[in-house]
């Protein structure tokens, strides 16, 4: 799952995902990694690193073009997901 919030001051887009679990249902370890990469409406791609904590992690883009597609690779495996809503802070 994706919380995604939209900073429009900054046409950015703060994304929360999570749980991350391992294969047997547990949250991962605080600090295991995920790779996310992120493309945009305007097909502009972005890579990021991000890291968990209480099985969430959290990373801001710099793009505010909705849809975003979301691919996250994690030690448990990859996930995908489109974002079409945000909240919007201003």
């Amino acid at each position: 799952r994706v919380r995604a919030t939209a900073f429009t001051d900054i046409a950015a887009t703060r994304l929360r995902f999570g749980p991350l679990t391992t294969q047997a249902g547990h949250l991962m370890h605080d600090g295991s990694l995920a790779q996310v990469s992120i493309i945009d409406a305007a097909g502009r791609e972005f890579e990021a690193r991000a890291w968990t904590l209480d099985g969430f992690a959290e990373l801001t883009v710099p793009t505010d073009a909705l849809p975003l597609a979301l691919s996250v690779a994690s030690p448990s495996g990859k996930q995908f997901q489109v974002v079409d809503s945000v909240e919007v802070v201003q």
